[in-house]
């Protein structure tokens, strides 16, 4: 019986070593040809930005790492706009991450990015002369059968958002969030996905916060009688400058508030097959058609995801 235990122990040490020494020498053989992880990475990376956006993406550089963690560091990340338009994200600096198993099991051939970091992200909204924004056709250029890449992770510091608005005379140019900071995790078809934002509107501090929960999403567009997946979503605002969205209003809506600070707070939850907003907020020294005006307010509104266009916001 003896004899027995000890050779069980014996055989696990071995395996154990074996399985050792192939990590080893894996790892070994990875380090000295990093180019393996760069070429597949750069890749994944592309076809997950190509896929999801259905534009050009470039990298003007990318630098492998097998320490501390398998992985790679891009310059220059650029996804094109479409047609005259200015690219839609560029990312000076990208940080990616590859899952380790995967990586060593193949022999460096699978390679599946677990996180990215984007650091001094630039974002470039453009409203177009028709009223259409630049966003609203990203991925719609690609197969639903190519759009199946994940990223478990995705975190973007110190990011800026541009917008055109070409509606106006001559086209003009503003930021209009800057020192954003993003979180999101569980990017992909299958996955629970959640995030949270912080941002500053038209002020020297972050002065917006959002964080939201939604449950997998499926794999195409979500066909009649499908339940729509559920969705949580608080969103907090503080000292907001009505000039700084107020081009984002409706042109009735617009034409009302021509100046002033808000504080704002909205909820979105899922119900009866439709998401609900719910929202309140308070105003000061607000103009209100040139008129001076102040006070609180609340406001509602129900989204049909099928025709989610067609949804109106109520005050009062």
């Amino acid at each position: 019986m003896k004899r027995t235990a000890h050779s069980a122990r014996r055989g696990l040490m071995v395996a154990l070593g074996v399985a050792a020494a192939v990590l080893v020498l894996t790892a070994s053989a990875l380090a000295l040809k990093p180019s393996w992880i760069a070429e597949r990475l750069l890749g994944q990376l592309k076809a997950i930005a190509t896929s999801s956006l259905g534009r050009p993406v470039s990298v003007e550089k990318l630098d492998a790492h097998w320490l501390p963690r398998p992985g790679a560091t891009l310059t220059n990340l650029r996804v094109e706009g479409d047609g005259n338009e200015p690219p839609f994200l560029e990312a000076p600096r990208v940080t990616a991450t590859v899952q380790l198993w995967p990586l060593i099991r193949s022999l460096g051939k699978d390679v599946r990015v677990s996180a990215l970091k984007l650091d001094d992200t630039k974002l470039n909204l453009v409203r177009r002369e028709d009223g259409t924004w630049n966003h609203e056709s990203l991925g719609s250029t690609r197969p639903e059968s190519e759009r199946g890449a994940s990223v478990e992770d995705l975190r973007i510091r110190d990011g800026v958002v541009n917008v055109t608005d070409l509606q106006a005379a001559g086209g003009t140019a503003a930021v209009v969030l800057r020192d954003i900071d993003v979180e999101l995790m569980g990017l992909g078809p299958g996955l629970a996905f959640e995030g949270a934002m912080k941002a500053a509107l038209a002020a020297s501090e972050q002065n917006v916060a959002m964080d939201f929960k939604v449950d997998p999403l499926p794999a195409g567009k979500l066909q009649p009688g499908q339940p729509v997946p559920e969705v949580t979503l608080h969103l907090r605002g503080k000292d907001l400058y009505v000039n700084a969205f107020r081009n984002f209003l409706p042109p009735r809506a617009a034409g009302y508030f021509t100046g002033g600070r808000m504080d704002i707070a909205a909820d979105v939850k899922t119900d009866q097959g439709e998401y609900a907003l719910a929202g309140h907020g308070s105003a000061r020294e607000l103009k209100l058609r040139g008129e001076p005006a102040s006070g609180s307010f609340a406001f509602t509104s129900r989204i049909a995801p099928a025709n989610a266009k067609a949804a109106k916001v109520g005050f009062t």
